[in-house]
């Protein structure tokens, strides 16, 4: 069964806010779009790879490195490493949050512009 149109769009509208906020390329924003919607398990580079359609090589010296670079906060990571594979940290569930809520009013803002 595939996901409905609906949830099809919001993906692509989340990657492309993620991508389009933390200045990333489009591979590694669909990696960073499987880690904030996974919360029950960490996600090995296989599992990125398949979600993404990424590699798994790419996906450990690329992507995880690219996001980890662009999510950059002191004190704090965003994306962990466990034995089971990558996973949002807290504070990287929050920068997502944030980055999709600000992209969100930029976008309501720019179309009462339009409107006016």
């Amino acid at each position: 069964m595939s996901p409905a149109p609906e949830s099809a769009i919001s993906d692509v509208t989340t990657a492309m806010a993620l991508q389009h906020w933390f200045g990333l390329e489009r591979g590694s924003s669909r990696v960073l779009l499987a880690l904030y919607q996974q919360r029950e398990r960490a996600l090995t580079a296989a599992d990125l790879a398949k979600a993404t359609g990424c590699t798994a090589h790419a996906m450990r010296s690329h992507h995880i490195p690219q996001i980890r670079e662009a999510m950059e906060m002191p004190d704090s990571e965003a994306v962990d490493f466990e034995p089971g594979g990558y996973r949002l940290t807290d504070t990287g569930r929050a920068q997502c949050l944030e980055a999709i809520r600000q992209m969100g009013e930029e976008l309501i803002a720019a179309a009462g512009e339009v409107g006016r």
